[in-house]
């Protein structure tokens, strides 16, 4: 009996020995992959969501620095990086011994949702990891615009200056912008009285703005980026609600349309007014909007305030010219504390405006019968200069309020209920002209060719303020009343330099 006991309880316990003896990882290997993602426990998830997330942000931020000016960003996002691959290749020997065979071979893509987010998250961090060199590449161009700062050395090291051996190293924030090395831009007030075809004196004698930086993003870099970007895309549809990642490229956009666009509903309480044609509404905002910051580092290559909301257009476009509504709000020298509202004249045009009081835009007609007569026969009589010369000093009069009819207003106050009256004259006049350049002798036989460049509009139409936000800005609705034959310059050749 003692015979049989022994040899049914010598393998049990031989087997039972050579379990505990297999190592960790041949345990590991031998466990199934599972299949059905019903089986994941929701708490997987929950702890690999925030990786997925810090990456999406990581993606954004490397954007921004390829794309942006700041040495900082650049600098910032370079260690990122490294730290970024260092982490996840941590937590992966850590979570997911197995992503060393599984994310290498070609059944990566095929496997469960765990090892498909995990070998996606691991795919897009060595993606960004290659990014490491250009961004080197990167920071030494950054610093030929600012100041770029040597790291200070890591703890335990000493450091000391060759010239001045007490003086401290000053340690860079990089979550401030970068120092330009030009600074201190005079604070001048921007004029409207420009004259074109001749030379005038300027506000500081011999003095040119600086010219801000273009910076194109590197090709090789918005490449490598938008592979990275494709492998957190299909880490994030592997999760259950996809949804409810943060992307800071949406709430940037969102920001933006809340900063400087119309509200969606709007254009919903307005829709009765809006059906009607040669109607529209859109948001007037501050000049201060429009304008390039002092001392502040800036691409000019990406696109302004101007170039994500333009004015609304006014009239039919043409080759190489679109009337549009240039309105923004000013405080005048006159009255500096209230806020006017100002149709901001470019090159020769100008335009003046009128309060007709608490009128509906929608009861005025083109022939303006609803408005008293002095202001009805003042804009469908007005016929503007037609001699160069005359032009500019008509529109010099009507900026510095020295026009002999006082109903011709450059700026009028801006309030609610009120509508406003405007006439705005519009010139495209050839590149020639406008920027003093020398004809060549070959350009001198193609005269008529480019002064058929020369265009212009006059147009009637009515403004209405229906909102004003918090920040200043007011929601504003237009309506086209008449159009005016186009104003004609007949002595434009003359102002050709030959």
């Amino acid at each position: 009996m003692r015979n049989i006991l022994c040899y049914l309880f010598v393998p049990v316990c031989l087997g039972f020995l050579s379990s505990l003896m297999l190592p960790e990882k041949a345990k590991s290997q031998s466990k199934p992959i599972e299949n059905d993602s019903s089986r994941l426990d929701a708490s997987f998830y929950t702890s690999v969501k925030p990786i997925v997330q810090n990456q999406i942000n990581l993606a954004t931020r490397i954007e921004r620095a390829l794309t942006g000016v700041d040495a900082n960003q650049v600098r910032a996002v370079r260690g990122q990086v490294l730290i970024n691959a260092t982490n996840i290749e941590r937590m992966l020997r850590r979570e997911y011994p197995e992503y060393g065979s599984v994310c290498h071979s070609q059944n990566s893509l095929t496997g469960n949702p765990q090892s498909q987010i995990y070998c996606s998250v691991y795919a897009a961090s060595r993606e960004m990891l290659n990014l490491a060199p250009i961004l080197d590449r990167i920071l030494s161009r950054r610093g030929e615009s600012a100041i770029v700062r040597r790291l200070p050395l890591v703890s335990g090291e000493h450091h000391s200056d060759p010239v001045l051996s007490l003086a401290p190293m000053q340690r860079p924030q990089l979550g401030q912008r970068a120092i330009p090395f030009i600074t201190n831009e005079p604070n001048l007030r921007l004029s409207h009285s420009n004259v074109i075809g001749r030379r005038t004196k300027t506000a500081i004698a011999n003095y040119t703005p600086p010219l801000k930086p273009a910076i194109a993003p590197p090709d090789d870099g918005m490449k490598i980026l938008a592979i990275a970007q494709q492998h957190i895309n299909q880490a994030k549809a592997l999760f259950p609600n996809p949804e409810r990642f943060h992307d800071p490229r949406e709430t940037n956009r969102i920001l933006d349309q809340f900063a400087f666009a119309l509200d969606p509903q709007e254009e919903q309480t307005y829709a009765k007014i809006l059906q009607q044609p040669n109607t529209g509404i859109f948001r007037v905002l501050p000049v201060t909007a429009y304008q390039r910051p002092q001392n502040v580092l800036q691409n000019r290559l990406q696109p302004s305030v101007g170039d994500r909301h333009p004015f609304p257009v006014i009239g039919q476009t043409r080759t190489n010219f679109t009337p549009t509504l240039p309105l923004k709000l000013v405080n005048p020298p006159i009255n500096p504390e209230q806020t006017h509202l100002q149709i901001i004249p470019q090159g020769l045009d100008y335009s003046f405006m009128v309060d007709l009081g608490n009128i509906p835009i929608e009861k005025l007609d083109p022939q303006l019968q609803n408005i008293p007569t002095p202001i009805r026969e003042a804009f469908l009589t007005y016929q503007p200069p037609q001699l160069f010369s005359q032009i500019q000093t008509e529109r010099r009069r009507i900026l510095s309020r020295k026009n002999p009819n006082p109903i011709f207003q450059p700026s009028l106050p801006a309030n609610l209920e009120r509508t406003y009256l405007a006439r705005i004259i519009q010139y495209q006049l050839p590149r020639e002209i406008t920027e003093n350049i020398f004809l060549t002798p070959q350009q001198r036989l193609h005269i008529d060719t480019i002064l058929k460049n020369t265009q212009a509009s006059d147009t009637i139409l009515a403004l209405r303020p229906v909102r004003q936000r918090r920040d200043g800005s007011y929601t504003v609705i237009w309506r086209v009343l008449h159009q005016m034959p186009d104003p004609v310059i007949q002595d434009l050749e003359a102002y050709l330099r030959y």
